[in-house]
């Protein structure tokens, strides 16, 4: 009989351990408290992942204990986060990061006659800057 409890509890813990369940959460710009719209979600050293809605809000199904998370999102630091039992529902604050903003370039000189354009062309005055 002692034999059997004990199994059963030994059952019971290996199964908690095991457990996978559905992770929420919301993504927040950590200067202006708005929602970040399309950060993503990834279970580390995997390609499983989701992305935020409009208001910031995410949902990651099949989510194990001890699973790490990344949060990321361009022009942000990324955070990582291990999943335990008392954060399947979580809230994100992304910090910006100054230095991703050199990344982006825009260029905007020269001209082209229209035939060998292949891509959209728009003309901006300097009334319209």
């Amino acid at each position: 009989m002692l034999r059997s409890v004990i199994t059963f509890f030994l059952f019971l813990s290996v199964t908690s351990l095991t457990a996978q369940g559905d992770f929420r959460g919301i993504i927040f710009d950590q200067s202006t408290n708005s929602p970040i719209i399309g950060a993503t979600i990834i279970i580390k050293d995997t390609t499983k992942g989701t992305t935020t809605d409009f208001d910031g809000n995410f949902i990651l199904s099949n989510v194990s204990v001890g699973t790490t998370l990344v949060f990321s999102y361009l022009g942000y630091n990324s955070q990582e986060i291990v999943v335990d039992e008392n954060n399947n529902n979580i809230t994100v604050y992304l910090e910006p990061s100054t230095s991703e903003l050199s990344e982006v370039v825009l260029v905007g000189y020269g001209s082209q006659s229209k035939k060998e354009v292949t891509g959209a062309v728009t003309v901006l005055g300097s009334k319209d800057i």
